[in-house]
């Protein structure tokens, strides 16, 4: 678990943001992102085993391969309906946030629509990986097996 806040030299400081390359091929098999975070730098959990990631609502931006080389990854869960900017500008492959997974995994939206509009993302509507599928729940996390 990424905590909310960390303390330094006795000042606690909110964590918005996880550093490119922070958790480079850690041998971690699931992760949970606080809501408090906004930025995913890229390569920050390149090559980690997780199985599924919960993107927090206030995420704006996920850095290039991200939660690249991910083999096992099955299930990326976006809370909120603005869906993050991404280093998506060329159209190359390179630039995705899951590039190289390889997996067959399923992206929950809130939005269907808007995600397969929104920059980068609309990339997933029509790969053989990436089904996105939308949800609809009253409640945060209780709906989704991750948050059991």
């Amino acid at each position: 678990k990424v905590p909310s806040t960390i303390t330094y030299e006795g000042e606690e400081f909110i964590v918005t943001s996880i550093g490119s390359g922070a958790f480079y091929y850690a041998s971690i098999t699931s992760i949970i992102l606080p809501e408090t975070l906004h930025r995913i730098e890229g390569s920050a959990f390149l090559g980690v085993g997780i199985t599924s990631v919960i993107i927090p609502e206030d995420v704006e931006y996920i850095g290039t391969s991200a939660f690249g080389n991910c083999k096992k990854l099955k299930e990326i869960f976006f809370l909120g309906d603005n869906y993050p900017d991404t280093n998506y500008y060329t159209g190359a492959e390179e630039t995705y946030p899951f590039k190289n997974t390889f997996a067959t995994f399923k992206i929950y939206v809130k939005n269907k629509e808007k995600f397969n509009n929104t920059g980068q993302w609309k990339y997933y509507k029509n790969k053989n990986e990436g089904k996105v599928v939308e949800y609809v729940t009253n409640s945060k996390r209780k709906h989704h097996s991750a948050y059991k």
